[in-house]
């Protein structure tokens, strides 16, 4: 029932298809070509902190657009040159169609953007939601998420048991993985009542987040500084999706939900 999770798009442009600073943005809206095509772009380190970042999002684009924007035109060619001398014969290829990504994976929905890599000091992972026209990075994998239903499971920690179990590392920090820790996550079928409690205990996790404006997610998950309406939020959540995974009533700690998923896990896979 969870949705599939994908790696976001990576650019693979040596850097000319995204706009780091303020200054390449504001040169970018000055051009009235350009400036249809400029979209927030994020990766791992943008979605935690909040740092605006932007990129060209051509795929649209008509070949006279971009032929007649300075801007555009200038930057593609710097990607074809960096993709024609490269090494590798896939990136070679890539250069007959320079304006673009070299992969691609954005939704065309709203999506839950999750970070590659964050650090084990958090309680819960450092998600979002997104609306289709932020760009993400290969830094981020992405989940269509329209219902916010994979967005509050894995905000939980019964997720986040089931990561700090057998998911990767990174140093010390935590790493995803869409095969190994999504796709195992033993989820039970849902209930259509229970299902709606999850998502609604989701959103109230959102408006929550929501009370605290220009704060990152870095900085609404620091464990010291932690906001405690935004804590009681999370509390409420795993409550609901403790007993969704199978308690009996809302589990304690850690050590009793890796208990259950175990046993789910060893259970749904043996049907």
């Amino acid at each position: 029932m969870l949705k599939k999770v994908d790696r976001g798009s990576e650019p693979t442009d040596g850097g000319n298809l995204i706009l780091n600073t303020r200054e390449e943005y504001d040169e970018a809206m000055k051009d009235p070509i350009a400036a249809k095509y400029v979209r927030p772009f994020r990766m791992g380190k943008e979605l935690i902190n909040n740092i605006e970042r932007w990129c060209l999002w051509l795929v649209d684009a008509e070949p006279s657009e971009m032929r007649e924007s300075k801007f555009i035109s200038l930057r593609i060619e710097k990607v074809r040159q960096m993709r024609e001398i490269s090494t590798a014969s896939s990136t070679k290829a890539m250069a007959k169609t320079a304006w673009l990504f070299g992969q691609q994976a954005q939704p065309q929905t709203n999506y839950l953007a999750i970070p590659r890599v964050c650090t084990n000091r958090r309680e819960y992972t450092t998600c979002d939601l997104y609306e289709p026209n932020i760009i993400a990075g290969d830094q981020i994998y992405v989940c269509s998420d329209s219902d916010g239903i994979n967005f509050a499971i894995i905000e939980s920690s019964m997720f986040m048991a089931w990561q700090d179990a057998i998911g990767g590392r990174l140093k010390s920090d935590n790493r995803f993985s869409n095969t190994v820790v999504w796709n195992n996550l033993p989820l039970p079928e849902l209930t259509s009542d229970m299902r709606a409690k999850v998502i609604e205990a989701g959103k109230a996790v959102l408006k929550v987040r929501a009370n605290h404006p220009g704060q990152s997610l870095a900085d609404l998950y620091d464990p010291t500084y932690m906001p405690q309406d935004l804590r009681k939020a999370h509390d409420e959540l795993d409550k609901i999706v403790d007993v969704a995974f199978g308690a009996t009533k809302p589990c304690s700690n850690n050590d009793e939900r890796l208990e259950i998923l175990f046993k789910s896990y060893i259970r749904m896979t043996q049907e």
